[in-house]
């Protein structure tokens, strides 16, 4: 699919440039490493909120894309989220108590770089399809813990978070 990366002028990236961009050694990650992002409108200071904007506008796109989702789900108040293909946009839907209500749709040529971009962070096998494992995020000093499952579809992969009971 290397056409899809170059559509989205980006290359595929490895677990070790995923690890470089986010700070993580070889020692935190047996410790249970983490992507750090945060929202750039919750700081106090102006320092830090122009800061924190810079180095969003530094992320790939693909980057930029799966961590607005997941501050968004974050914000929202969001107990999950589920990223679904259908024939032409893929559906982003964040799940509440009782309610499930539409986020997003993206054209569908973002599914697999979202897809291998949360397998990254979540440090799934990308070559499989359907699986399951963890993934930790740090937001604004708060960890948070998701579960991950991916399974096929008819459109590609159906990838469903759950963000853990704290």
């Amino acid at each position: 699919m290397a056409d899809i990366w170059s559509v989205l002028k980006l290359k595929p990236a490895t677990l070790s440039e995923i690890d470089a961009l986010d700070g993580v050694s070889s020692g935190e990650e047996e410790r249970g490493a983490h992507s750090k992002i945060s929202f750039p409108e919750a700081h106090t200071s102006r320092e830090t909120a122009v800061a924190t904007v810079l180095d969003w506008h530094r992320q790939e796109p693909v980057e930029r894309i799966v961590n607005a989702i997941l501050l968004c789900a974050l914000r929202d108040g969001a107990r999950g989220i589920t990223v679904e293909p259908e024939p032409r946009i893929v559906r982003v839907r964040f799940k509440f108590h009782d309610t499930i209500r539409d986020h997003i749709q993206l054209p569908i040529f973002t599914l697999e770089p979202v897809a291998l971009r949360l397998k990254l962070l979540a440090r799934l096998d990308t070559a499989s399809h359907e699986q399951s494992g963890t993934l930790t995020l740090q937001v604004d000093g708060t960890r948070h813990e998701l579960q991950i499952q991916t399974s096929p579809t008819a459109w590609g992969q159906r990838i469903e978070l759950e963000f853990a009971s704290e």
